[in-house]
């Protein structure tokens, strides 16, 4: 379980990264500095800028369909949400 709050960290800390300088400003060193772990730790849990940007967008996509099914406006998406949030 460990494992998977350390994942979650990182993608929400790239969210916001993301959020605050956009997609190519967000490098593994600042990914793994805004999560704050070592970027040697960051490539233990996902191994390039590539993955963690694809389960960014399956987490946001599944915020978006919990959202979509639970009838919140179509505006409402997940990565507004979470650029709000940052």
């Amino acid at each position: 379980m460990k494992n998977n709050n350390r994942k979650q960290e990182i993608i929400e800390s790239c969210i916001s990264l993301i959020c605050k300088n956009g997609f190519d400003t967000a490098s593994m060193q600042n990914i793994a500095d805004e999560t704050g772990i070592s970027k040697s730790s960051l490539y233990f849990y996902f191994d390039s800028k590539e993955t963690i940007f694809k389960e960014v967008y399956e987490y946001c996509h599944k915020l978006d369909v919990d959202a979509c099914n639970q009838g919140i406006s179509g505006l409402n998406t997940a990565i507004i949400q979470s650029c709000i949030k940052h």
